[in-house]
């Protein structure tokens, strides 16, 4: 099964789980509003993310601040007014 069949799931958490990609199907889950992703040696964010209009908390390392494309992600945020939490620790 894809991770695209869960549409209305509204958070994840993988924290810890040694994962270095997330699926590009992510970017399908337009009801997800939480993502947790912390200790996870992740390289990269697949771009799809940027269409999780819904995203409003992401929980990463603070050595991941500057994954791509968390600068877009939250620049898309600001021109669209919307809240956006990033925390990161």
């Amino acid at each position: 099964k894809s991770i695209s069949q869960l549409r209305t799931l509204k958070s994840l958490s993988i924290h810890g789980n040694n994962l270095t990609t997330l699926p590009n199907e992510i970017g399908a889950l337009e009801s997800l509003s939480s993502i947790d992703i912390a200790h996870n040696p992740l390289e990269k964010l697949p771009e799809t993310i940027l269409k999780l209009d819904n995203l409003y908390y992401l929980h990463i390392d603070a050595s991941q601040r500057e994954l791509y494309p968390l600068k877009e992600l939250k620049q898309k945020r600001k021109k669209q007014k919307k809240k956006f939490y990033m925390v990161a620790g």
